[in-house]
């Protein structure tokens, strides 16, 4: 089970020992990192800027029915 994240506190990669994560700048904000950690139905990104979380995201796989883009 993933720890529990609080926007506005400071973000300590070490929380995430044991999961599969990534660590990567933010590709449009100067200063910002994301950490993207695998789980079991897809991922959840970490956007810190500084040592702040600012922003969670949960991603669904793109082989989800409800994730596909609808054509029109």
């Amino acid at each position: 089970m993933l720890p529990t994240f609080d926007l506005g506190d400071k973000f300590i990669p070490e929380s995430l020992a044991g999961f599969t994560f990534k660590e990567a700048p933010h590709g449009k904000i100067a200063g910002a990192t994301v950490y993207t950690v695998e789980v079991m139905a897809g991922d959840i990104l970490l956007i810190t800027f500084g040592e702040v979380l600012h922003e969670i995201i949960y991603q669904t796989p793109s082989w989800f029915p409800w994730t596909r883009k609808r054509a029109h």
